[in-house]
């Protein structure tokens, strides 16, 4: 849970509408350090994306033994949907590269393909509640592809 009020902060201070908080409003506890010094040493996009990193590698052990893992993996992809949710409304510091006449669309763009991610986060909360091996495993793998494809177009080259 406290992952999630880490992930509103920051998309709040994204939005503008608060300051970026320091690590002493965070709260965050030594469950997730990780969170804490991304928010210390990066932008807020950083930070989300960061979280989905980190729970991205997670999800590889858990969905191995959706079962016996159940909890874990819900939990992760409950962070990694905040993360998500949260980073649809920032702007990566490749959109300084795009011409303003085409920044408009790359936007619009970059938004959808976020959208996409938190689409593929969310398929895989419904797999994961079934207990299901391998829609795990096609929607994992819908993450990756839209991890790689999103990188490629909207990340700093």
């Amino acid at each position: 849970m406290k992952v999630l009020s880490v992930l509103l902060l920051v998309a709040s201070a994204a939005a503008g509408a608060i300051a970026t908080p320091s690590s002493a409003d965070l709260n965050v506890d030594a469950a997730a350090p990780s969170v804490q010094e991304e928010m210390e040493k990066h932008s807020p996009l950083d930070a989300t994306m960061g979280v989905l990193k980190k729970g991205q590698r997670a999800l590889r052990g858990q969905i191995k033994d959706p079962k016996a893992n159940k909890a874990a993996l819900l939990e992760n992809l409950k962070g990694m949907e905040a993360a998500a949710h949260a980073s649809i409304v920032m702007m990566p510091g490749a959109a300084a590269a795009v011409p303003k006449a085409e920044l408009d669309a790359w936007v619009v763009a970059y938004k959808q393909k976020m959208t996409m991610l938190l689409v593929n986060i969310l398929a895989m909360e419904d797999a994961a509640m079934r207990e299901s091996a391998e829609d795990l495993a096609t929607a994992y793998k819908a993450i990756s592809d839209t991890k790689k494809t999103g990188h490629e177009n909207f990340r700093d080259q």
